[in-house]
């Protein structure tokens, strides 16, 4: 880094590239860490206290405190920086031979609960100090513990936002989580995985998603995944020594060959799923076709390049990395987002050790290969990338491209760096394989450290995996597969089938996805909610529909169940609309704040004056949920009216009402999406939280309104 001393005196414990520093000054004993003359580098006085970080190109300077937070060891020292390595020997996982000591778990799960009930402003809580001494008494009875599944979902999305290799982590907060903990054997490992796929690919609108199987436990095996990710396409040895199809996959083709597989001969042959279950031997399961969303490549100029017969899937799933949350491991953890185009484009298409095409691509456009000034393989490589762009945009498949990706990742580390005092961020798998310098990235000064939770990298499943007698584990036929995917659905059937109905209704302020959402044959039916929990009595506020939207279809309730839908905004006209249930049809209820002549109504307003008493119902007497959808103010104003609403239905003071609404957090039944401007997700959940009367009151004791 440019603006920093070339050599910390020694490599920092709270910085693994030994780049924090706490500030300079100009007194040569705080900017030096060596005597006059002296080789011998020599510890500061005080530890390091942070990163001074300069974008050459803007010229702002930012400070990250952060990595002083950072305990585990990168594997650069004072006297050498190995961040160019991808892969340097500290840093894979090494598979424990025992479990980790009681007094070590407990000090990580500590820290991580208490992360947790930062996050909801409930730290010292009583809920806090209650859930601290559960998981003391669960280490101390049996030597490890569970993670509740809030705090699982909030370790997954902390470790892809710690993820300090990653450009897309703007996204982290909207990570959808998939709990498959209770996974007993290989055959509903396929199925949970088979569900990921679906979810994700979404018909090309991709999601980002994570599907987190049991945990590590001392004495028995791990669930494992031996496929780098969950779509990958063979790459078959030939006797001249060069390989058909992707190189990168040479020993998982021969892995899956040897188990049992009948290979192709073609380039782009989706391998089948490898899977190991703790007292099992690796299975195969082929993928079904139909879940393998697949883009042919062709240009939008040059016509030729479709007779490449060159195409790639739409679904980067990495598969062989480890989730560590709070001290617990999870070996298996498949997560996703989508592709950048030079990931494609430039990395797997033409990097040399992979499909190597940029002499083909350069001797059909006519360039001169003879010589490396002409720049051909520039040229050929910026047409590649154009080319899975186009191809992935016209098949309406998620992709976005590596200026807008870089650009996103720099108002993300601006944003946590503002919110958080720090963003780990590893500069060389940051700036992009293609036009680096050209990207905001490459001028942004980075820090590089690793917090927990984190996702991290381990050995290769195959080269730790212990033969139980068994080598060779017959291939699943089709049938076989689609007897066990029809068994599982029929269970998931019967688990469904024993929730109290319930309708959710769906708003949206464009309009896009109300046929999705209204027809019969749409993703949101009658009686079914996207969660797996138990439908209780729920309250919704949300954006307002399009008229079209305003009738939706019949739908069933548990017996004396009503379920309400809010929707404020200028589109709905007056009137009343819902899904006929054992209560007969179900109230709409309208508020108009930008109706020309009409006076400004929201839902706060609908809350207070015609909803007091159903919210007291749901909440405090119901066991119900509550959702608020939409933008922060509209968010803060809701939760401010429903504090004053308790405070006149239930008789609470302001404070026990702020508290009252903080249990329902933990408890997941108070539910906010806030949308608006993606970039401040963080800062808008920070002051949505901050919004309690309860600290005012205590402050300003005062009579309620």
């Amino acid at each position: 880094m440019g603006n920093l001393p070339a050599v910390l005196p020694s490599a920092a414990r709270s910085c693994g590239l030994g780049l924090c520093s706490r500030q300079l000054s100009a007194a040569p004993e705080e900017t030096t860490g060596t005597e006059r003359g002296s080789t011998t580098p020599t510890r500061p006085a005080e530890p390091p206290r942070f990163a001074r970080l300069k974008n050459w190109e803007t010229g702002s300077i930012g400070y990250d405190t952060l990595c002083a937070q950072a305990l585990q060891e990168l594997p650069c020292s004072g006297q050498r920086c190995l961040g160019s390595l991808v892969l340097p020997r500290p840093l894979p996982a090494p598979v424990p031979e025992g479990a980790r000591p009681p007094e070590e778990l407990l000090g990580l799960a500590r820290d991580f609960i208490t992360q947790y009930y930062l996050s909801l402003r409930r730290e010292n809580s009583p809920a806090h100090a209650q859930r601290l001494r559960e998981v003391e008494a669960a280490i101390a009875a049996t030597g490890t513990y569970q993670l509740l599944e809030p705090e699982l979902v909030f370790g997954a999305k902390q470790a892809w936002r710690n993820a300090a290799r990653c450009v897309g982590r703007i996204q982290w907060n909207k990570l959808q989580v998939f709990d498959a903990r209770d996974c007993a054997n290989v055959g509903e490992m396929f199925s949970f995985l088979c569900t990921h796929i679906q979810y994700a690919t979404n018909r090309g609108n991709i999601r980002s998603a994570i599907t987190i199987f049991p945990q590590r436990t001392p004495g028995r095996g791990d669930f494992r995944i031996w496929n780098t990710q969950l779509i990958r396409y063979a790459g078959y040895r030939q006797p001249d020594g060069s390989v058909r199809g992707d190189p990168a996959n040479v020993d998982i083709t021969e892995l899956c060959i040897h188990h049992g597989w009948t290979p192709g001969d073609g380039r782009f042959d989706v391998l089948p799923l490898l899977l190991q279950g703790p007292e099992e031997p690796p299975e195969l399961f082929p993928l079904p076709p139909e879940l393998v969303l697949e883009v042919p490549l062709q240009h939008p100029t040059l016509e030729w390049f479709g007779e490449l017969g060159l195409r790639w899937y739409a679904l980067p799933a990495v598969s062989n990395m480890l989730l560590e949350i709070g001290g617990l491991e999870f070996p298996a953890a498949p997560f996703n987002g989508w592709y950048m185009s030079s990931e494609i484009g430039t990395r797997n298409l033409c990097d040399s050790q992979r499909y190597n095409l940029l002499p083909e691509v350069a001797l059909r456009m006519g360039l001169d290969t003879r010589t490396t000034s002409s720049l051909w393989k520039d040229k050929a490589a910026v047409e590649v990338n154009v080319a899975v762009l186009h191809s992935y945009q016209v098949a309406k498949v998620t992709i976005v491209d590596h200026h807008a990706a870089t650009e996103s990742f720099v108002k993300h580390m601006e944003n946590e760096l503002r919110t958080r005092g720090g963003c780990p961020a590893d500069w060389v798998w940051i700036v992009p394989p293609i036009s680096g310098s050209l990207t905001p990235v490459f001028h942004q000064e980075m820090v590089n450290y690793q917090l927990c939770p984190t996702f991290r990298y381990q050995p290769d499943a195959w080269k730790v995996y212990v033969s139980k007698g068994t080598t060779v584990t017959r291939r699943k036929t089709f049938k076989e597969v689609a007897n066990a995917v029809k068994i599982s659905a029929k269970l998931m059937g019967h688990m469904m089938a024993r929730r109290v109905k319930a309708t959710i209704l769906y708003a949206t302020e464009t309009g896009p996805l109300i046929p999705a959402a209204t027809h019969p044959r749409g993703p949101l039916r009658p009686g079914r909610t996207r969660h797996r929990r138990r439908a209780l009595p729920q309250l919704l506020a949300a954006p307002a529909a399009p008229p079209e939207s305003r009738r939706c279809p019949p739908g069933q309730h548990g017996a004396g169940v009503r379920v309400p839908l809010l929707r404020a905004g200028p589109h709905l006209p007056a009137g009343d609309a819902g899904g006929a249930g054992a209560g007969g049809p179900q109230p709409v209820l309208t508020a108009f704040s930008r109706e020309p002549g009409t006076p400004k109504t929201y839902v706060q307003d609908v809350l207070r004056t015609q909803m007091a008493a159903e919210v007291h119902r749901v909440l405090c007497q119901s066991a119900g949920h509550m959702y608020v959808c939409g933008d922060v103010t509209m968010a803060t104003e809701v939760l401010q009216t429903v504090q004053h609403i308790l405070v006149q239905q239930a008789g609470m003071t302001l404070g026990q009402a702020g508290d009252f609404i903080s249990e329902l957090r933990d408890k997941n039944r108070y539910h906010e999406d806030i949308f608006g401007l993606t970039f401040r997700t963080q800062e808008v959940a920070f002051r949505i939280r901050s919004q309690s009367f309860s600290m005012q009151e205590r402050r300003q004791p005062g009579p309620a309104p």
